[in-house]
């Protein structure tokens, strides 16, 4: 797509354009159901499909492709589910990678929506419908992973453990709330799945073409059941291990800057870069259940345990001009710089020229400074989750359930790198599907051999470092207990009640990235600490070789080596950090300095207070619920069966954040004498213009003390909800869901710390403001309406069409808001930049059109052929951009470079599809699936200078697998991910009008497992 197109596509998110959609989506299910063979339309015998579903034991496509479908089919609201044989057969290697598959669900490929200059390989970000705000289950219970968002980590969870996904899209008063977006409930399997005895044992290869290495895959299973005079017991057990190596490779054009002195609007980058990246990921799970069943089968108990424990290391190695310097960029001499149409470079040769760069002589004059970034990352994600329920029938009308739950989770990230620099000249060619990339020698005509002249260490400096660290602990208590009752009456078919109390304590450790310099040009009198004295005449500040090694970048299609740091920063952090502090001492010190040995971290700790967020939230919640159903039999024009449910939950949430105020001195609102009159052409001071009341007043509050403090929080929700299901055949039905529903705050936005300064705009003093978290944030409130049709014409056949709408209020956004302090008797509405509830409501609607069958009715060997396919419309209006990062300290950070209502809600792709190609017989179980998302914005600021929005481009990917079975025994097969060698392409959004420039163009290894199964 060209620039201008990409601008129409950005600004096309409109009613009138989706309203057309809407309107065809009817019209394209009727066709759909018209296409589906009508010798397969037979109607499925619902008690047989419900047994199904409980037992959940399926071998094959077919089968699980059937154990789906009934889960939606029989459903009380709207759901979709993926059963275990789709994570354990599809070439999905992730629970994230499985739930792109299911409507309506979309993920990202990168690292974080705020990290678009780093891959995610195995998916991140799940998105449904649209919106970011998924909760998280595990077996129906609240789960997590200890980070400063709400949820669940789902690419840490081994697939291998899971029995079945659901994706809840809407609910009903029994289910825990906070789904705004949906809920996805990972189950895990349990004995009484299994009518005996089962063992199961899985060994795989794993290898990725582009870091090639194989690494293994190993899991296992035993499940057994036993009759004893006692009562029915079984016990389960699996456990797993998986690694993975793959590597990611990015060139991306940095940081456009706009000239307009030709009279046209010419945009051009600041320069280049191109990095690689090596992942390592590990993930080791157990999981254990045991049940007990009385003899007369009224009572019923289930404890559960999982852990999981992921762990992913990677290293980066990265070539980056830098881009946040003022240095005019110009063409090499002699060379011009072409443009398209719309004024976007397309290529050229980028320079720079000073008359001055340090007092070193040694430094180059021409060309642009650039930076081989060493990075290493290391973390550790582990939660722990122990359950128990027990379920009594006292009486054939009574049902009674007791639910009780413990979970606790950590997180551990090591993130460090150390950059050197040199000069060079930068060679960019936008024109094909992937640019073209290189660097010249640092001279006025950019000749001779850019590697002979990288090979000379004496051509670098080492110039800066910049460590983070995480080490966040949480934990959760709940407790649920129910009772329904039959009542027998009529349309009334039973009553149900239930409380749940829940309480989570949570401390996250999150340091900001600390970076300083090590050496740099502008030392005045010495210049940088080079890696070599080399043939340069004049003495230099010099670090040897020790820590340096080279790396060549050819395999990323760039034919450079270049010197960088030797170590790995983030799996040898001590030794890094050694290494930093000695080439910054040979600088004459005052750079930078580690985490631990910063000014302001709390002692015997590498965290200040502004990065450590304690937070206790206490949920207690109660509802009551109507289940009816007028038993009619579903006669196509006679009669219809009519069920469903309406209730009412009431929750009410406190929380409270532990943390600090700290307010300024004095000498921060006033250093002077108001009685002495302004300098010439001067103003009186801010201050000066306050009365003396005023004056004494700002003075004594600004003690310049800090002091600890606890921020508390209650508010309360009432949440009706109402889901309807009219079965007009046996085949053929109709649902409907109302439903209003909240989304609690990222625990990491309601942290309670409060650096206090003077506010003065215009010369007029303010009173105080602070840049913040705010623990004293509403939900995000719902009101949402959901329609389907769905025909269910064979056992694994079906036509669905749903059509939902949403309204948002108070969405949580970066905004302002107003805190009263009192300190040293003086009380002020102190004036916070941080997360804020928006005053606007927005709308998100769309619909979603799912189509499966197997053409059983073909002759012969192709009666084994099936697809499975979706399509997912998603339009958004006036929902306004979070422009948030929980993470940090000031969760609001830097404003955006353009006003972000301009552009399409974050992370939402108009268009999302799926297609499998299934075929499957006795022997043979094969698919092929396709997943493609539209285009969408995956940040709104970018991290880096000039902190622009940035846009993912749409993109797909073909993924496979194939399955022998040997015998009743064993499997064998292969999967393959990424078939057709994708890139995915990033753009940076330039100006208002959203025009839009090439960044980034990243691939990944297309990965192949080779794989063995073997079940008795």
């Amino acid at each position: 797509m060209n620039h201008i197109d990409k601008t129409v596509a950005a600004r096309r998110g409109g009613k009138p354009f989706g309203a057309a959609l809407l309107c065809g989506a009817s019209s394209l299910a009727l066709g759909l159901m018209v296409l589906a063979s009508p010798a397969a339309a037979q109607d499925a015998d619902p008690e047989t499909e419900a047994t199904e579903v409980d037992e959940l034991v399926v071998t094959g496509i077919r089968a699980s492709l059937r154990s789906a479908q009934a889960i939606k089919e029989n459903s009380d609201v709207f759901v979709d589910a993926i059963t275990a044989e789709d994570i354990g057969a599809l070439p999905d290697r992730s629970v994230t990678e499985a739930l792109q598959r299911v409507p309506g669900v979309s993920i990202s490929r990168f690292a974080g929506a705020n990290d678009p200059d780093h891959f995610s390989v195995e998916g991140s970000g799940v998105v449904v419908r649209g919106l970011t705000f998924v909760r998280s289950e595990l077996n129906g219970r609240d789960t997590f992973s200890a980070n400063n968002g709400r949820d669940l980590s789902f690419a840490d969870v081994p697939p291998e453990l899971l029995g079945s996904v659901e994706v809840f899209k809407n609910v009903s008063a029994d289910m825990i709330e906070g789904g705004i977006a949906g809920t996805v409930n990972l189950n895990t399997r349990k004995p009484f799945d299994s009518s005996g005895r089962v063992i199961a044992a899985s060994l795989e290869t794993n290898y990725g073409d582009l870091e090639q290495s194989l690494t293994p895959t190993i899991s296992a299973l035993i499940s057994d059941r036993w009759e004893t005079p006692a009562g029915e017991f079984g016990v389960m057990v699996s456990g797993v291990y998986s690694a993975l190596d793959s590597r990611s490779d990015g060139l991306q054009s940095l940081n456009y800057r706009l000239d307009s002195s030709s009279g046209s609007d010419l945009w051009t980058p600041s320069g280049l870069a191109f990095r690689t990246q090596s992942f390592e990921r590990e993930r080791t799970g157990v999981a254990a259940a045991g049940q007990w069943r009385s003899n007369d089968r009224t009572m019923i108990a289930t404890a559960q345990f999982l852990r999981s424990e992921s762990t992913q290391a990677w290293t980066e190695n990265a070539i980056e001009t830098i881009v946040d310097d003022t240095n005019p960029r110009s063409p090499l001499p002699g060379t011009t710089w072409e443009y398209d149409d719309s004024g976007i470079f397309t290529g050229g040769t980028i320079t720079s020229n000073a008359g001055w760069r340090s007092a070193d002589p040694s430094v180059p004059l021409d060309g642009i400074q650039h930076s081989f970034v060493k990075r290493g990352v290391d973390q550790r994600y582990v939660t722990s989750d122990y359950g128990f329920n027990f379920k009594w029938s006292p009486t054939d009308r009574l049902r009674l359930n007791f639910d009780a739950q413990y979970v606790e989770s950590t997180v551990e990230n090591t993130d460090f790198q150390i950059a050197n620099s040199f000069f060079a000249v930068d060679v960019l060619d936008l024109t094909g599907d992937t640019p073209t990339l290189t660097l010249l020698p640092p001279n006025a005509t950019g000749s001779g051999d850019i590697n002979a002249y990288l090979a000379d260490p004496a051509n670098y400096f080492w110039r800066n470092a910049m460590d983070h660290k995480e080490d966040s602990e949480g934990e959760e208590y709940a407790l649920r207990a129910d009772a329904e009752y039959d009542l027998d009456n009529g349309w009334l078919e039973s009553v149900k009640v239930g409380a749940r109390f829940a309480e989570r304590d949570q401390t996250t450790r999150n340091s900001l990235y600390n970076w300083g310099v090590i050496s740099e040009l502008w030392n005045g009198a010495t210049g940088p600490v080079w890696l070599d004295q080399g043939s340069v005449p004049t003495p230099r500040l010099t670090g040897g070789l020790s820590g340096a090694g080279t790396f060549d970048f050819s395999g990323q299609g760039v034919p450079i080596t270049a010197y960088g740091y030797a170590g790995n920063p983030g799996a040898d952090y001590d030794d890094a950090v050694a290494f930093a502090l000695a080439m910054n001492a040979i600088w004459g010190g005052g750079g930078w300095v580690p985490l631990a040995q910063r000014a302001n971290v709390i002692p015997g700790t590498e965290y200040t207070p502004g990065e450590i967020n304690e937070t206790n939230e206490q949920t207690t919640a109660a509802y009551a619920l109507i289940k009816f159903n007028n038993n009619a039999e579903p006669i196509w024009g006679e009669s219809i069966g009519i069920s469903g449910n309406v209730g009412i939950r009431y929750v009410e949430t406190q929380i409270s954040a532990e943390g600090g105020l700290s307010f300024p001195t004095q000498a921060q609102v006033f250093t002077g004498d108001c009685s002495a009159p302004p300098a010439p052409g001067g103003s009186i001071p801010a201050f000066c213009l306050l009365t003396p009341a005023q004056q004494a007043a700002a003075l004594a509050f600004a003690t310049g003390t800090s002091i600890p403090n606890s921020a508390k929080h209650t508010y309360d929700n009432w949440l009706p909800s109402v889901n309807l299901k009219f079965q007009l055949t046996p085949s053929f039905l109709m649902r409907f869901g109302y439903t209003q529903a909240i989304r609690r705050s990222d625990l990491g936005l309601t942290r309670n710390q409060l650096q206090i300064a003077p506010r003065v705009i215009d010369n007029v003093f303010l009173g105080f403001e602070a840049q913040a978290g705010n623990t004293f944030l509403n939900p995000i409130k719902s009101e949402q309406f959901d329609l389907s049709a769905e025909w269910y014409f064979a056992p694994t056949g079906s036509v669905t069409l749903s059509v939902f709408t949403k309204t948002l209020e108070d969405v949580i956004t970066n905004g302002f808001y107003e805190r009263t302090i009192t300190n040293n008797g003086q009380t002020y509405d102190v004036y916070v930049r941080g997360p804020a509830n928006a005053s606007e409501d927005g709308d998100i609607q769309g619909f979603e059109i799912a189509y499966q069958q197997f053409y059983e009715d073909l002759p012969g060997w192709m009666s084994g052929f099936g697809i499975q396919a979706n399509y997912t419309f998603i339009d958004s209006s006036g929902v306004p951009q979070e422009n948030l990062d929980p993470g940090k300290a000031n969760p609001g950070g830097t404003e955006p470079a353009i006003d972000t209502s301009l552009l399409p809600l974050e992370s939402l792709s108009e268009h999302n599809f799926n297609f499998a190609a299934i075929y499957e017989n006795e022997k043979i179980s094969a698919r092929l699936a396709w997943n493609w998302r539209s285009e969408y914005v995956l940040t709104t600021r970018d991290e880096i200078v000039p902190f622009a929005p940035i846009y993912a481009d749409d993109t797909g990917q073909l993924d496979g697998s194939f399955f022998y079975t040997v015998n009743d025994n064993f499997k064998v097969g292969v999967q393959g991910v990424n078939l057709l060698d994708e890139t995915t392409q990033t753009f940076q959004v330039l100006n208002s009008e959203l025009l839009m420039a090439p960044r980034s163009w990243f691939k990944n290894d297309r990965r192949f497992s080779f794989v063995v199964r073997a079940t008795f």
